[in-house]
């Protein structure tokens, strides 16, 4: 789990830019992408905030 502690911005940053980079002409508008950093990050966080609950 500390891995995801260290990269988990990077893949965040990683991913956002991917969807950014190849299927930027597909998003007319910018929310898209902002839900997508959104749930990225939600998904990448949590389960950091609940391992530090649990186990320290």
């Amino acid at each position: 789990m500390k891995w995801l502690i260290v990269f988990g911005p990077l893949l965040e940053l990683a991913i956002t830019a991917g969807v950014a980079k190849f299927w930027a002409d597909d998003f007319k508008e910018i929310a898209p992408i902002i839900i997508l950093q959104f749930l990225l990050y939600t998904f990448l966080i949590t389960p950091i905030l609940l391992w530090g609950f649990f186990f320290r």
